[in-house]
């Protein structure tokens, strides 16, 4: 109870790091369940709208949901132009990911494989918001299947593939694309000499970027070239880093604003919210600490060595 004893507002509580904890205020509870692969929740947050949220930690929310989806593809889009025809994206829950994807004319094929049933049912109810009906665009396949396996078995490669799986929490199926080993099979799957793999690797704070720099690390070992940026996920309680690993050598800034704009305009049959040239100069520009830290040598990140962060569910 509250001090004027009034019901007590719930909490999602994660923690970023030890000891450091991030707090957002449930106005309401949409949908809870649980399926066979976890607690899938839909959550009404104050000041930011509604939620996704699996094993108790954010997935996507409203107010920022196109800070991390726009972010994720499209430095990624710049890089690859006209040569992105055929995209994989690693989970992706309410399509956001896709969306973004299908905003340019020359991508021929998007294929979202999401693993729980249960996610893409209480997408299609709870967040049309967010997929924007990309899930019936020809161009659009949403495959219900491990991740890991689909690319053992698929056939042909990928002109780049986004890993946007949940945390890999201990015995989840997203850990196996977190290591050495799974990184390896997304390298494997590529379109040789130009394709490009982008993944999230984790919390971009003083404390939390040592699990984050070994994410980054793993991928760099397997790639060419690794790249770290980083975006300013309100939600999440922190900036959150991103690897984009490439087949090639590229300067991710060597490209003006302007000149980025163009490309854009060009290219793109959808408005975008958050990136554009200088916010694309932004995600790359960051503290001296974080490179600092992403620059030291860390511990191979292998299933038996890997662990993560936890929520309160």
């Amino acid at each position: 109870m509250t001090p004027d004893g009034k019901p007590a507002s719930r909490y999602t509580v994660e923690e970023l790091a030890s000891g450091e904890y991030h707090l957002l205020t449930v106005k309401a509870e949409t949908l809870v369940l649980m399926s066979e692969f976890g607690k899938v929740e839909v959550l009404e947050i104050e000041g930011y709208g509604r939620g996704l949220f699996l094993d108790g930690r954010i997935q996507h929310v409203a107010a920022d949901e196109h800070v991390f989806s726009e972010g994720m593809v499209h430095p990624a889009m710049f890089f690859l132009k006209e040569r992105c025809r055929r995209v994989l994206c690693i989970g992706g829950g309410p399509g956001g990911i896709c969306r973004e994807l299908l905003k340019y004319r020359f991508v021929k094929k998007v294929t979202q494989v999401e693993i729980d049933p249960a996610v893409v049912a209480a997408a299609r109810q709870y967040f049309p918001h967010v997929a924007r009906g990309c899930w019936d665009d020809p161009r659009c396949e949403l495959v219900i299947a491990d991740a890991y396996t689909y690319l053992e078995s698929c056939v042909g490669t990928f002109d780049l593939i986004i890993s946007d799986l949940s945390e890999p929490y201990p015995g989840s199926p997203a850990v196996r694309f977190f290591t050495e080993e799974g990184i390896t099979l997304i390298r494997s799957r590529l379109t040789p000499g130009t394709g490009i793999f982008v993944t999230w690797a984790g919390p971009a704070n003083a404390y939390g970027a040592e699990l984050s720099a070994r994410v980054f690390q793993a991928v760099a070992g397997q790639f060419p070239l690794a790249i770290p940026y980083v975006m300013p996920t309100q939600t999440f309680g922190t900036p959150w880093l991103v690897a984009l690993a490439l087949e090639e050598k590229r300067e991710p800034l060597s490209a003006c604003a302007a000149e980025i704009d163009r490309f854009l305009a060009m290219q793109l049959t959808g408005e975008l919210r958050f990136y554009d040239g200088e916010t694309h100069h932004h995600l790359f520009r960051f503290p001296k600490d974080l490179r600092t830290k992403l620059a030291q040598p860390t511990v191979p990140t292998t299933l038996a060595s890997l662990s993560y962060i936890s929520a309160t569910i």
